[in-house]
């Protein structure tokens, strides 16, 4: 009786020794996979340096040999590092059990504090109160991209045509005037979405290293961006071309006056942000490489054919006359010189 007794106990410890083995194991494989997803993150949005980062982390943290699954999300700035480790049993194979696999996972998160929500869809509107309307007016209507309504949407087309490639999902009813529907996805009675703010970055990068002014401005001419811009008033725009990278804001009004508001290269990436006001496109058609961003105001395109190379987000959207949207991921590399900072979010 005694040493079957002893037999049992000696096993029941041993198997007490390898489970404190393997506990012990997992949070090394933790610490190790948090350590090559922060280091990772720093290369992002290269992907394929980020993942011989994370491999020669773990490598060098003695899991060379575990399994490697890297994955990537968020415009390419989040990258997610899953590892599993087989660990052999020293004295639990007296009971049958030779090994046992651990897992650890880390997601870790190159800025893109902003490129969530609101900068997720090609067309966002951010009102409680008002529907996102497009009125086609005998023009055919396209989105490549999602569309987001804090509120409900109605599109009136009658023989015109409507289409979303990726979701459109509304807090309230979806309403479609039209027979020629093509929409990704319908999602109404979906999540209210807050509108972010950034105008303090922008002002303070402007303040620091790109341009600030006190007053309003006129801006006549071709205009090159490649730093953020700060004008504490409205804007005029009598511009032909815009390029560069960066962001243009101003605390009140924008107006655009010519036909051609923006086309430049696709390597271009602009935001024309009104902070507190609106953003009105006074022509009969433009055409727009960049984000139009209006948080507290309205965005109006009237009369013709306005074809958008980027993104429209803004309180409240009037859509009178075709809209083109072609959003990517490109549209949001402004936002990498202000939107920074590596972090560990899961």
């Amino acid at each position: 009786m005694t040493a079957i007794l002893m037999t049992v106990l000696l096993g029941f410890c041993a198997l007490v020794v390898d489970i404190g083995s393997v506990s012990l194991e997992r949070s090394r494989l933790q610490n190790a996979v948090d350590s090559a997803a922060l280091a990772a993150a720093q290369d992002l949005p290269s992907t394929a340096a980020a993942a011989a980062v994370a491999a020669d982390y773990l490598e060098s943290n003695g899991f060379g040999d575990a399994a490697l699954n890297i994955s990537f999300a968020g415009s390419n700035k989040q990258i997610t590092v899953d590892a599993v480790q087989t660990v052999n049993y020293v004295f639990a194979g007296a009971l049958g059990l030779g090994s046992a696999d651990v897992k650890a996972s880390a997601t870790a998160q190159n800025g893109g504090k902003y490129l969530k929500g609101a900068f997720e869809y090609a067309v966002f509107s951010g009102s409680k109160n008002d529907e996102l309307c497009i009125n086609s007016n005998g023009i055919d209507t396209h989105i490549q991209g999602s569309v987001h309504s804090n509120n409900g949407f109605r599109y009136n087309g009658n023989q015109d045509s409507l289409e979303i490639t990726g979701a459109l999902d509304t807090v309230g009813r979806i309403t479609l005037n039209s027979s020629h529907t093509t929409i990704g996805e319908q999602i109404p009675f979906s999540d209210f979405i807050e509108m972010p703010d950034f105008s303090e970055e922008i002002k303070q990068l402007a303040q620091r290293e790109g341009t600030y002014y006190n007053t309003s401005q006129s801006f006549n001419g071709d205009l090159h961006v490649n730093e953020a811009i700060y004008v504490n008033g409205h804007i005029n725009f009598n511009s032909n071309k815009f390029s560069g990278v960066g962001t243009i804001l101003a605390k009140d009004n924008i107006m655009f006056n010519h036909s051609v508001v923006y086309e430049g290269p696709g390597a271009d990436s602009i935001c024309i942000y009104s902070q507190n006001g609106s953003i009105h496109f006074n022509n009969t058609g433009a055409v727009i490489r960049g984000t139009i961003y209006a948080p507290n105001g309205t965005v109006v395109l009237n009369n013709g054919i306005h074809e958008v190379y980027g993104r429209i987000i803004a309180q409240r959207i009037i859509f009178n006359g075709g809209i083109e949207v072609y959003s990517s991921d490109g549209d949001t590399l402004f936002m990498e010189s202000f939107d920074e900072g590596i972090k560990l979010i899961r």
